[in-house]
């Protein structure tokens, strides 16, 4: 999950029967990695996420088209103590956060030129940025003086709060472009919450999965035709992904090929392809691309 608290570093449109059989599903794994992990994937199925070296280090990665290599090398994402990589707008800009030597978090948008744009909240620390849209716009989360985690919004440079009344944390994960915004909004202590669709307005809904247990959903995706990707957590701990749609939810899940002990779904793109991660029953962590056929 894109969760990255520094306390624990962490649909498609409704389908017919033979447009599902038509996804292709493959792993994806980082040269030389410990573990990979996709976390976000645009239109053009540019692809970015994290590695884990075997020094246990996080470092951000990219697919632009040319295949996976790290993200931002010889700059500031880079250079960083670790660093990820969690959203890929259709412009090919970056958005994450990275560590630098002196354990602070930073966020930044790593732009298709290769520029690199440090996201500091105004008066925070320890900034993460989750989510950027096409129009530029960027959501995350930051630190007040008193340790407290609070969500963002930037919006034509203004940045503002983007904590939702009643919450005792809000987690912004994805915004589209018609300023939507899907995450995590936990009301109660030891849940894993509800999943929250904010509108720009600041009018909210909030939504758990059917059969779930109570307060145990989060969304984590939402596209342009408004289908969010969501997953809810069983007694036991395990993730269950779906894909709400038109007020519908199917499950999402990988073949049983893949081997997989649990998969975590990261992100649908609006042709409804989804990227994530999954553990093998060695627990090594592995990408994958579930990519529609068209």
């Amino acid at each position: 999950m894109k969760k990255l608290l520094l306390s624990a570093a962490l649909l498609s449109l409704a389908l017919p029967l033979a447009a599902l059989a038509e996804t292709r599903y493959r792993s994806v794994d980082f040269p030389g990695a410990a573990n990979t992990a996709l976390y976000a994937l645009n239109d053009l199925d540019h692809l970015v996420g994290a590695e884990k070296d075997a020094a246990g280090a996080h470092h951000a990665i990219v697919d632009r088209g040319q295949g996976l290599t790290l993200l931002d090398p010889d700059g500031p994402v880079g250079r960083a103590a670790q660093s990820w990589a969690y959203s890929i707008n259709r412009r090919d800009d970056v958005a994450g956060a990275y560590i630098d030597a002196a354990g602070a978090s930073h966020g930044y948008v790593c732009h298709a030129d290769g520029r690199v744009e440090t996201i500091d909240m105004p008066g925070g620390f320890d900034t993460q940025a989750y989510g950027v849209n096409d129009r530029g716009d960027l959501i995350g989360l930051f630190n007040d003086a008193a340790g407290m985690t609070h969500a963002f919004v930037r919006r034509a440079g203004q940045y503002r709060s983007a904590d939702l009344a009643g919450a005792i944390s809000t987690t912004p994960l994805s915004i589209n472009d018609a300023g939507q915004i899907a995450g995590d909004y936990v009301a109660s202590a030891d849940t894993t919450g509800y999943g929250y669709i904010a509108q720009p307005d600041g009018r909210f809904t909030l939504y758990s999965a059917p059969g779930a247990p109570p307060e145990s959903t989060y969304f984590i995706s939402i596209n342009n035709a408004h289908a969010v990707l969501g997953t809810w957590i069983d007694a036991d701990f395990n993730p269950h992904n779906f894909v709400r749609d038109h007020g519908r939810d199917r499950p999402f899940d990988l073949p049983a090929r893949f081997g997989a002990t649990s998969v975590w779904a990261q992100t649908i793109n609006d042709p409804g392809d989804i990227v994530g991660y999954y553990f093998d029953a060695g627990g090594v962590a592995h990408g994958f691309l579930a990519r529609r056929g068209r």
